[in-house]
C-alpha cells in the first residue's frame, strides 16, 4: 500500500536518487518511481517521487490500512511537507491518506490533475498561516451558577443568566468581526470560526504571500497590544492545509491539529 504525502508542483530540480531495487516497490507497482534524497517519512521509511506530467506525488510504503494520528507520527508527516514546501509548491494531503497500490494512485493523479495543477497555480508563494484569540484567563466569559430557588425567583435568576450569555457572545462575535476584517486585509484567502468555546473567541487561518508575512505578523502584534483582554497567537507559516480545494485536504486542516498540539489552553 501507498501513504500519500503531499502533492508538488514545480518539479523540475527535484533532488532525487534512483530507487531500483527498493524494497515493497515491485509489489506496490512503483517501477518507476526514484526516491528522495536525504528524506524520511513515518517511521524513518523512504520517501519516493511519482511524477506526472508537470506534478508529482510525494510517497511511501505501509502496510498499514490506517495510520494511528499520533503526535510523532502526525510531526514526521507535517515536517516532510514544510521540507518540500520551503523549494516547491505542495498540495498537502490528510492525515492518513492511503492508496491501495500504484494503479489507484495514477488514476487519482490523472482524474483530478486538473485541479491539481489549479490548486498549485492558485497557492504559488503563498502559505497558511493560523490564529487564535482568547479571552485572558482573569476574563469572566461565563455566569456564576445559580443557587438553589424556585418559582419566580429561580425563573428571574436563569432570565438574568441566560442575558449575560448572550450579552457576552454579542460583545465577543463584534470583537471578532473587528479582528478578522483587520487580519483578513490583502490576504488571499480566509477561513474562520468564532465562538468555539465560551473562552475562544476567534479560530481563523489566512493565506498570505510569504514575502508578507512579516507585515501580517506587525499586524498581529499590533492586535495583540491594543486589546490586552485577549490572548491573540498566530502560528506558521503552514502549509495551505485549508485551502485545497482538489479534495486533498480537510477544510479543518492539520495546520489546526497540530496547533492544538502545541496548545496550553484548554
Amino acid at each position: 500500500m501507498i501513504y500519500l504525502y503531499c502533492i508538488i508542483g514545480d518539479i523540475d530540480g527535484i533532488d532525487t536518487v534512483d530507487a531500483v531495487g527498493a524494497d515493497g516497490l515491485q509489489t506496490a507497482g512503483l517501477t518507476r518511481a526514484c526516491a528522495l534524497r536525504n528524506a524520511t517519512g513515518l517511521s524513518g521509511a523512504p520517501v519516493f517521487v511519482v511524477p506526472h506530467s508537470e506534478i508529482a506525488a510525494m510517497v511511501s510504503l505501509t502496510d498499514q490500512h490506517k495510520i494511528d494520528p499520533a503526535p510523532e507520527s502526525v510531526w514526521q508527516h507535517e515536517q516532510l511537507v514544510e521540507a518540500l514546501m520551503a523549494r516547491h509548491t505542495v498540495l498537502p494531503a490528510r492525515f492518513g491518506t492511503i492508496m491501495p497500490d500504484y494503479a489507484a494512485l495514477e488514476a487519482e493523479l490523472a482524474g483530478r490533475y486538473a485541479g491539481f495543477a489549479a490548486d498549485i497555480d492558485r497557492l504559488r508563494g503563498r502559505v497558511e498561516v493560523s490564529v487564535r484569540v482568547m479571552w485572558d484567563e482573569n476574563v469572566e466569559t461565563t455566569p456564576a451558577a445559580a443557587g438553589p430557588a424556585g418559582g419566580r425567583a429561580y425563573l428571574l435568576m436563569r432570565f438574568e443568566e441566560e442575558k449575560r450569555k448572550q450579552q457576552h457572545r454579542a460583545k465577543a462575535q463584534a470583537l471578532a468581526g473587528e479582528l478578522h476584517a483587520i487580519l483578513a486585509e490583502d490576504t488571499a484567502g480566509n477561513v474562520f470560526r468564532v465562538m468555539a468555546t465560551p473562552r475562544l473567541v476567534l479560530t481563523a487561518a489566512y493565506l498570505i504571500e510569504r514575502d508578507r508575512l512579516p507585515e501580517f505578523q506587525c499586524r498581529v502584534n499590533r492586535l495583540a497590544a491594543r486589546h490586552p483582554e485577549l490572548r491573540i497567537a498566530s502560528t506558521g507559516p503552514w502549509p495551505a492545509y485549508n485551502f485545497v480545494t482538489a479534495g486533498m485536504a480537510p477544510k479543518t486542516g492539520l495546520a489546526s491539529l497540530l496547533q492544538e498540539m502545541m496548545s496550553d489552553v484548554d
